[in-house]
């Protein structure tokens, strides 16, 4: 997994493009920090929905929530996150490790 600051329309596209499968977006500072997680395909072993639950229980969150799809999620909408770029990281990793001892 990779964090980034997303610059352009084709940063994504870019991204793939050199090999990188999974990435970290960090568009905003905290306290309300906005975030996009994601990977290039559902066959890549970060479980997406595990993370989401992870990230809403160390958020907190209520109805403000993160959330997506199979292969992107990002941060509550309205408040934003308060998570920090380390926390996240440490929360995917742990995600990850989960996803690949699953297999």
């Amino acid at each position: 997994v990779v964090i980034v600051v997303e610059q352009g329309a084709q940063a994504r596209t870019g991204m793939f493009a050199d090999g990188i499968r999974m990435f970290f977006f960090f568009h905003a500072a905290a306290p309300s920090a906005i975030y996009t997680i994601g990977k290039m395909s559902k066959f890549e072993p970060l479980d997406l929905d595990a993370l989401t639950r992870r990230l809403n229980e160390a958020e907190g969150c209520t109805t403000d929530r993160w959330g997506g799809a199979d292969i992107v999620i990002g941060s509550p909408r309205v408040g934003g996150s308060k998570l920090t770029l380390e926390q996240i990281k440490d929360l995917i990793g742990a995600a990850l490790a989960d996803s690949r001892a699953a297999k």
